[in-house]
Formats: C-alpha cells, sequence, structure tokens
C-alpha cells in the first residue's frame, strides 16, 4: 500500500512521526523533497507541493493532504496574512485537478483552525502573543483595545482568522462532490471561550448543509493530525474498524479540560479516534485507550512556574496491567501539556509494561498525545508484523519516553538556562544553536540509553541495542528531535566487528 503525504511542516511530528509509523505499518509513505517544505519561519514552496502532490498521487491508493502546506507554506506561513484570500482559495481549488490525476485513491484533506494566538520566534514576541491570547478571549472582541505593542499584531490575527476561516469552508464543497473523500479540520491551541467557538459552528453548519457530516471531523489538534490520516488510510484499506475500550485515569479527568482546549477530554478523545475511521465498540478483542490524567488542573512543562500536578501512576499502571489481559493498549499521557509525567514512566518501567504497549505518547497538548498514541496503536495492530516493523514499533516507543519525558519533562528547562547564559533568545537560537543542540545531545543520550536497558529488559538481555540520535530540527529550545535504531543481536555466534 503506497500513501502520499504532504505534510503539515517538516517538524518531527508531522514529518518523522508519520515515517515512523508507515514502518511499523508496513506503508510505503511518499514524501515531498524536504526543501519544498520549509523551514523553521522561511515557508515551504505551495507550487512545488503542488506539482510533487500531481506528479506522486497517480502511483497512490492513498494521499493525505495539508491544506496550510498547500495554500501558505506550513503551519508558520498561516498566521501570516501576506498570502491573499483569492489565492488561498484558488489553491484549495487544485485539489480537482489531484482528483482527477488519482481517480481511485482516497484524498485526505486536513486544514487548521488558528490558535488564540501567534507564532512566537523571540522574546517580545511572547510578550504580545501572552496580550492576543488573553484578548481573544473575551465574550465581546468589538470592544478589546490591545495596547500600542500588540495593536498592528491584532488586526493582523483578526484578519488571518477571516482569511482561513474563508479557506477552510471552501474546502467542505470538495468534500460533497467527491473531491476529497474526508476533511479533519482541526482547533489549534484554544480555551473555551474565543472566536473560535463561532468558527466552529459556522464550518459545522455548513457540513451538515452540504451532507458531509459524516465525512468531516471538527476536533482539537494540530500536529497529529498526519499521523491520524495514515491510520485512516490503514483502516480503510484493510476494510476494518478498530474498536476502542477508553479508560480514563482516574476517571473524572474525561470531564475536565486540558490546556489549550476547548472541550472535556472525552470529547478530545472521540474526535481523535473518529479521524481513524474508529468505532467505541464492537470486537470481542478490541483495543484499549488509556488516558492518564491529573486529579486536579493540569500542569505545563513549558511554563516553569506551573506545579507539577497531582496524579496516580500507580493507578494508570495497573490499568495498563489488567487492559493488557484484553487485548492492545494506546497510553496517552495528558497529566500536563508539553511533557510526560515523570513518576508514570518510572511505574510503567519497574513494571516492564513498555514492551507490550501498542502505543504512548505525552507531547504537546492533550489532542497531540491521544491521536500520536492511537495511530501508532492501529498501525501496529492493523499493519504487518515483521522483524523490522517489530523493532520500528520499540524504536518508536522509546522515541516517545526520550522525547516526551526526558527531554519535554526534565532537559528542556535546562537547555532554556544554557540558551540564556550564552545570552541567546531560546525561542531563536541563532548562531548559539549548535552548542546548544550539542549540550542537549550528551544529556539526552545519558539518560536515555540506561533507560532502554531496563525498559526492554528481554530485548537487551539477548544482545539488542539502541542508539540515539538527537537534534534541534529547528533553531529553539521548545522541541527536539530523536531518532532510534535498533539493532539486532548477532547470529550465530557473529560479532559487531
Amino acid at each position: 500500500m503506497r500513501v502520499a503525504l504532504l505534510p503539515l511542516d517538516d517538524r518531527p511530528p508531522n514529518l518523522l512521526f508519520p515515517q515512523q509509523l508507515a514502518t511499523i505499518a508496513g506503508l510505503d509513505l511518499a514524501l515531498p523533497p524536504e526543501y519544498l517544505l520549509g523551514w523553521f519561519t522561511d515557508p515551504g514552496d505551495p507550487e512545488g507541493c503542488t506539482r510533487w502532490l500531481l506528479d506522486t498521487a497517480p502511483g497512490c491508493d492513498a494521499v493525505i493532504v495539508s491544506l496550510d502546506m498547500l495554500c501558505f507554506g506550513g503551519l508558520m506561513a498561516s498566521r501570516r496574512p501576506t498570502t491573499a484570500a483569492e489565492d488561498v482559495i484558488a489553491q484549495v481549488e487544485r485539489l480537482r485537478a489531484l482528483r482527477a490525476a488519482a481517480p481511485k485513491a482516497r484524498i485526505y484533506a486536513h486544514g487548521v483552525i488558528p490558535r488564540l494566538g501567534i507564532s512566537v520566534t523571540n522574546r517580545r514576541d511572547a510578550v504580545i502573543a501572552a496580550e492576543i491570547t488573553r484578548l481573544a478571549q473575551s465574550d465581546d472582541l468589538g470592544r478589546v483595545a490591545p495596547s500600542p505593542l500588540a495593536q498592528e499584531r491584532w488586526g493582523k490575527f483578526l484578519q488571518v482568522r477571516a482569511r482561513n476561516q474563508a479557506r477552510n469552508r471552501a474546502a467542505i464543497p470538495l468534500v460533497a462532490d467527491g473531491t476529497l473523500d474526508f476533511l479533519f479540520l482541526s482547533q489549534e491551541d484554544a480555551a473555551p471561550t474565543g472566536p473560535h467557538r463561532a468558527e466552529q459552528q459556522q464550518l459545522a453548519d455548513d457540513a451538515q448543509r452540504t451532507g458531509v457530516s459524516d465525512r468531516m471531523v471538527i476536533a482539537p489538534g494540530a500536529d497529529e493530525a498526519g499521523c491520524l490520516l495514515l491510520a485512516r488510510a490503514l483502516t480503510q484499506a484493510r476494510g476494518v474498524r478498530a474498536a476502542w475500550r477508553i479508560e480514563f485515569s482516574p476517571a473524572s479527568c474525561g470531564q475536565t479540560i486540558a490546556p489549550f482546549e476547548d472541550r472535556p477530554l472525552s470529547e478530545t478523545v472521540a474526535g481523535q479516534l473518529a479521524v481513524t475511521a474508529a468505532g467505541l465498540t464492537g470486537d470481542a478483542q478490541p483495543l484499549t485507550l488509556i488516558v492518564h490524567g491529573a486529579n486536579d488542573a493540569a500542569g505545563d512543562w513549558a511554563n516553569s512556574a506551573a506545579p507539577p500536578p497531582k496524579t496516580d501512576p500507580a493507578e494508570t499502571a495497573a490499568h495498563v496491567q489488567a487492559a493488557l489481559l484484553i487485548g492492545p493498549v494506546a497510553l496517552a499521557d495528558v497529566a500536563s501539556a508539553n511533557g510526560g509525567d515523570l513518576a508514570l514512566l518510572k511505574a510503567l518501567t519497574e513494571k516492564g509494561l513498555f514492551p507490550n504497549l501498542a502505543g504512548l505518547a505525552a507531547w504537546n497538548t492533550a489532542a497531540n498525545s491521544i491521536g500520536c498514541a492511537a495511530a501508532q496503536a492501529i498501525c501496529r495492530t492493523l499493519g504487518q508484523r515483521t522483524e523490522e516493523s517489530e523493532r520500528a514499533h520499540r524504536a518508536f516507543l522509546a522515541c516517545r519516553a526520550v522525547d516526551d519525558y526526558y527531554y519535554q519533562s526534565v532537559l528542556r528547562a535546562d537547555a532554556v538556562r544554557r540558551a540564556e547564559q550564552m545570552d541567546a533568545d531560546p525561542y531563536q537560537l541563532g548562531d548559539s544553536w549548535e552548542v546548544v543542540q550539542q549540550f542537549v545531545q550528551e544529556r539526552l543520550a545519558a539518560l536515555g540509553n540506561p533507560w532502554y536497558q531496563q525498559a526492554f529488559k528481554a530485548s537487551a538481555a539477548a544482545g539488542e541495542r539502541a542508539m540515539f540520535e538527537i537534534a534541534l530540527p529547528w533553531a529553539r529550545c521548545f522541541e527536539v528531535e530523536v531518532r532510534a535504531q535498533i539493532t539486532a543481536a548477532p547470529r550465530n555466534g557473529a560479532t559487531d566487528e
């Protein structure tokens, strides 16, 4: 099965994660040349990406298209008002040519509903972004008065929202006429109040009026979309529906609203799973999704001032252990945003549960983690189970531990401090990028290697090893790129030399 993916941008969740999941599933994933995708603040090439899609799609069973890359050159570029609305709509219409080029392929599209904030690429942006996020949550946008510092950015923020809403609305008729098989409109960082609520309602009304509500999902998320739609492509190609059991730990966390989201966790879960074409009941041996939450307000590892949330990792580990007796288990750790619960990592490792997980994620927002963990479980469960795919699966689990827990929850704050000691801006490292990257590489490898030996004891005892490749993909401290090369034990008495 061959799938073409035009990703949201070149950050690891959008580009690397789908590659890793495709290997787990045994899929042939076609990706555009990275020079077409841009980098950090440099936008990608929408025209070049369009040509690549038209050239590549005819040989594919499924095509996944990020509308933000197609129209703007990526997520960061989609937050700028530089592209005119008429040019954006024209790019959406070019999907009709894609359908003509690949009449038998399933075509899935993903568009982002803008966040309640702006891109932060320096310390000054961080101050303005906080004000704009606060203003955007006002009950009456017509009466808000931004400070002189934020005045210009506020006007552009509203302009971008209107243009991007028009783009998302323009994609809905393409579902109705069969150009698109499915459309996922994901709500980036938000809150219970703000202009996005009216935008979502307008999009839902459009879907109902055109009769496509069953082929479109509006839900929290953004960077997990490529993984989710890859899982959908696999699910529909196999002609089965993954049937999910959902467990919240504690049970009450299902009714809480996670940071950067606008609805209870239970609704976020339902939306994410709907993108994968999954059911919530069904098979005698279903998949289980366990959502590890907080007993009180969720924390945020990117905000060092936030106190750690109260959690019960022993309870969640017990849920995992019991659910494994029923079937495959995916675990989404959402007790904090932007990182995982270190006590849960310790409990899972000590109980030897890591090798048995079908999916795991604890990065960024709750929707990001839920969607990623579910997509991995589907790729592992419905994909081809080979020696290579099993190693890829263990590697992805290891990457999630090293990235989501050891970097995001432990080392990122140290990387920020290291940058500040050099008088560098953590949001834009500039000439300090390589120095901070080397600091992260050395420290993270020192944490990850011994953890792998403990978490995968049986494989390690048989001679299997993990080699981590670590980088800061963009010139900032916010995310890390982790690749794990799993080497098998030598056979027939051979040595590695």
